[in-house]
């Protein structure tokens, strides 16, 4: 996709993600994710009128922002002592909070 249109559908694209109260969400970032979007979409072959690929582009670099933000977010907690990270019998991480 060229610049022009990847600039423009970055731009609906976010517009849509407003309308449905994504932007709202706490561990998600605009800002990072209108630069990968719109990197996603010039460097792919995906074309304007596609929407459903779009679609599916955006929904994979928010929920990688998202993803990112929330592992930030309890890195930080384990860092500052608020929660403990330990493993279960199955060896799956868990968190609890420390008293």
């Amino acid at each position: 996709m060229n610049s022009v249109d990847a600039k423009n559908v970055t731009k609906l694209v976010i517009e849509t993600l407003d309308e449905e109260g994504i932007l709202s969400n706490k561990f998600f970032d605009e800002s990072k994710f209108r630069s990968r979007c719109y990197r996603a979409l010039t460097s792919s072959d995906i074309d304007v009128e596609d929407h459903k690929k779009i679609l599916e582009l955006a929904i994979s670099v928010a929920d990688n922002i998202i993803l990112e933000n929330f592992d930030s977010t309890f890195n930080s907690l384990v860092d500052k002592g608020i929660l403990a990270e330990t493993k279960d019998e199955s060896g799956k991480t868990i968190y609890k909070l420390n008293k």
